[in-house]
């Protein structure tokens, strides 16, 4: 493939969204000779087989080098962090299981306030998993604000996916794809900062450093959203070099830092040249998390996590240069809340939940965290304890940020914001909660035995009802099983529309484009969806987002409906030709929105080429 490929969606025009990754997996299809139906699912299970694999690896490696032996512990926490990355949910599946049993008052609903979930169940079900319909959703949808006693309209409408939930929705979007490539790149940085800079650097740490490069690109090019963590790990792991050994020559850490930037950004280039952005600056965030919200969607990653952390800064000997490395910490901790003072006032709320409950506990982690991790390297190198600080730093940066600010787009608030960032964020809290589970299993972490134990019981319990979600939501979905993306629901194409599938594909060119009815989560654009053709336009919402909310959008939905709701032969020729359509679609949806005195007109614009009048039918236009 040559050149950026065409928007389904918009005929006439190239995808306006970073596209890598389908590129990748698409390639991959064409490559096996696997029909596309079967490799969409295909690709859902190879991104977090991919996924665990890598964390498996990463985790043993920082457990391995720690204690220099990889036993049977070891090799149970690496499949710990795997488990926690890929299969573990959070809490909310498990107060679905509460609610259904009745267990729990009206009060007590009401300040969990989860929308769809504020008031008790009035009829038990025999079950042991919830049957509602789509129950399973609410998952991803926990952080909101409803006013002071959960009566009112959602005013912070966020989305919270983790990646179970994205594998069991189907979801092959750019923050899941990009996953496995994220973790190659902290592989890379893993290596580099192992090299001894104190020494001369042959050809291959060169070429190491510009394989970063292209991988910071690549990653930027299937998610846009993950550059900024690749950059913050760059300069991560050459500003602990720096600390480690202030005597190092700092040119050839710069020297390392442009070459990975310079090569990411020609490796970006070609996409960067046409990509149209919706984003329009920062914004204050005007509602933050409730201390309840944040702990159903991080309490089991953050319980394994803790004790590592803290005990570690609690043991960790005072440096002698200990203001300069507070100073540091508070730094870095503050860059957030810096931004957050010098965005223009905006209006904010003042009975939502308070910073108190969550961004101000979520700050001090990272504070001690980022302290105990100068700290460590100062006095030993970048060891492999420091590098999962970083990490655990680095994740509670991603869950700060949008409680202070948010990246503005089209939909005016921070729901996007705490999408993308959430999403990582959960993968590398996976490293470090079984890391530290390690730790605490092995002995290493010495409490007092009764809290030991305490602690340990009420982590293990919030842990296994984390890992209530995935079999209940799985068997929800249990009966739509297939590899087909055909028959994965029981609203799947009939014979006749796959036939129609067929023809399209053999006789309808890229070019050419196809007229279809136009909606969002319906099924609309059928042709367009598993072919490829363009057509005038679907899906406008998303179209709007990614073309920065083009008023030619709508004006094409809307020159979609006159075309076939019209009588007027000139009126609906003219708006074919202007927008080059040489195919007119006829479909279940069509017959259900228009009259057949509507779609007759297509047989004096063109000719019947596939279908019956008055069935599934492809017209091709007379030009």
């Amino acid at each position: 493939m040559t050149g950026h490929p065409l928007d389904p969606w918009f005929h006439g025009a190239t995808i306006s969204y970073y596209y890598f990754g389908y590129w990748i997996f698409g390639t991959l299809s064409k490559i096996s000779l696997i029909p596309t139906v079967a490799t969409y699912n295909l690709s859902l299970v190879a991104i977090p087989a991919m996924t665990a694999s890598s964390i498996f690896a990463l985790t043993s490696i920082f457990l391995k080098f720690s204690r220099l032996k990889f036993d049977f512990l070891t090799i149970s926490c690496s499949v710990m962090a795997s488990l926690t990355a890929v299969f573990m949910g959070n809490l909310q599946g498990f107060l679905e299981f509460l609610r259904i049993n009745s267990i729990g008052s009206s009060s007590f609903w009401q300040r969990i306030c989860i929308d769809g979930m504020q008031n008790p169940v009035i009829n038990t079900i025999d079950s042991w998993r919830p049957t509602e319909f789509w129950w399973w959703f609410r998952s991803s949808r926990i952080i909101n604000y409803f006013g002071p006693a959960c009566e009112g309209q959602g005013l912070d409408y966020t989305i919270n996916e983790f990646p179970f939930f994205s594998y069991l929705l189907g979801d092959l979007h750019p923050h899941v794809m990009v996953t496995p490539f994220l973790l190659t790149f902290i592989f890379i940085a893993y290596d580099l900062s192992k090299k001894d800079f104190t020494k001369s650097l042959g050809l291959m740490y060169w070429l190491e450093v510009a394989l970063a490069g292209v991988m910071l690109g690549c990653v930027s090019f299937i998610s846009m959203w993950t550059a900024p963590i690749c950059i913050a790990i760059i300069f991560g792991v050459y500003g602990l070099h720096w600390l480690s050994n202030t005597n190092l020559n700092p040119i050839k850490l710069v020297q390392s830092i442009s070459l990975v930037f310079v090569i990411g950004a020609l490796v970006l280039l070609p996409y960067l040249w046409s990509f149209k952005s919706d984003i329009d600056g920062l914004a204050k965030t005007q509602y933050q998390t409730s201390i309840i919200h944040g702990f159903v969607v991080w309490g089991p990653l953050l319980m394994l996590s803790i004790p590592k952390i803290v005990s570690t800064f609690w043991t960790t000997p005072i440096s002698t240069a200990w203001k300069y490395h507070v100073s540091i910490s508070f730094a870095v901790v503050s860059i957030p809340w810096m931004i957050r003072l010098l965005i223009p006032e905006a209006s904010t709320n003042s009975d939502g939940p308070s910073m108190i409950g969550f961004a101000f506990p979520i700050t001090i982690f990272c504070f001690i965290s980022t302290l105990t991790l100068l700290t460590l390297t100062a006095r030993e190198g970048l060891s492999d304890r420091s590098l999962v600080f970083s990490i655990f730093s680095l994740s509670m940066f991603l869950i700060l940020i949008p409680e202070l600010f948010y990246v503005g787009d089209v939909y005016g608030n921070r729901m996007n914001t705490v999408f993308k960032l959430y999403y990582p964020a959960w993968i590398l809290l996976s490293i470090c909660g079984s890391y530290s589970a390690y730790y605490w299993l092995a002995g290493y972490i010495r409490p007092q035995k009764f809290l030991k134990y305490i602690y340990t019981f009420v982590a293990g319990i919030i842990i296994l009802c984390a890992f209530y979600y995935p079999p209940a939501a799985t068997m929800t979905k249990l009966n739509e099983s297939s590899i087909s993306g055909f028959k994965n629901s029981n609203s799947g194409p009939t014979d006749l529309e796959v036939s129609a599938l067929d023809y399209a594909k053999q006789n309808i060119s890229l070019n050419q484009g196809i007229l279809e009815s136009v909606g969002e989560w319906d099924s609309s654009g059928f042709i367009s969806r598993n072919t490829g053709i363009p057509n005038l336009v679907n899906w406008p919402g998303h179209e709007s987002q990614w073309r920065n909310s083009d008023p030619a959008i709508y004006q094409r939905a809307a020159d979609v409906e006159t075309i076939y709701s019209t009588e007027d032969l000139a009126q609906a020729r003219s708006l074919l030709e202007k927008y080059d359509i040489n195919f007119i679609y006829v479909g279940d949806l069509e017959m259900n929105r228009y009259t057949s005195t509507q779609l007759g007109k297509f047989q004096s614009l063109g000719t019947l080429v596939f279908g019956d009048i008055g069935s599934v039918a492809i017209f091709e236009i007379d030009h």
